[in-house]
């Protein structure tokens, strides 16, 4: 397409003066292809002058989300409710006896963690009543004098299992930590529990028995 400069009809402004009178842009002959080559040639100008912003912001990166005080508080109730139900599932009897027996087990741990410490032998005599604490100085065995290892008896209707030629059963341990293997089975009513002190000296409460 073709432009050129014409004036107006207009000879002159009202002032007399050719100068006033503005120039008018008029479009003589041309086709609609050149028409199109000249808005084709115009824009890619002014795409290449289009400015565009450098920045040196770094990509954000986000933590995965943790766990709030509200859903830490909400698990720890479900924990709890969940560890009453299953006890008050068990029968009080059976409830008892494995209390009983878990109480049994935690003062041999701590007369095993006595023999250790004191460099001296411990033993634990239980009996059809209860069971007591002693320790050996030189030859003879001592009743322990602290008040942790106080003579204890069975709660209840709780009762060992003891063979007819022996009224107690002793559990030994050395300062080295080991033991002699022992097991002594609770009972209340048709309930069982058993007690096991293995030779390397640790105890456990047997589940199968539970």
């Amino acid at each position: 397409m073709a432009w050129k400069a014409a004036k107006a009809t207009t000879p002159t402004s009202a002032t007399g003066n050719d100068s006033d009178v503005m120039g008018n842009w008029v479009m003589v002959g041309s086709s609609s292809a050149g028409c199109d080559q000249a808005k084709r040639a115009n824009g890619n100008a002014v795409a290449r002058l289009r400015p565009f912003a450098v920045t040196n912001r770094k990509p954000r990166i986000t933590a995965p989300p943790g766990f709030t005080l509200v859903e830490l508080m909400v698990v720890l109730a479900i924990l709890g409710v969940a560890g009453a139900a299953v006890a008050l599932s068990l029968p009080p009897g059976d409830a008892s006896l494995h209390r009983q027996a878990d109480a049994f087990a935690l003062h041999l741990q701590r007369a095993r963690e006595e023999a250790i410490l004191a460099a001296r032998p411990v033993r634990v005599r239980a009996d059809a009543d209860g069971y007591a604490f002693e320790a050996r100085t030189g030859r003879a065995w001592q009743p322990l004098a602290a008040p942790a290892f106080a003579s204890r008896r069975w709660q209840g209707e709780t009762r060992p299992l003891l063979a007819p030629r022996e009224p107690h059963v002793t559990f030994a341990f050395e300062p080295t930590g080991s033991a002699e293997a022992r097991t002594l089975v609770l009972a209340l009513g048709d309930h069982r529990a058993a007690v096991v002190v293995e030779v390397a000296g640790k105890v456990r409460v047997d589940d199968a028995m539970r």
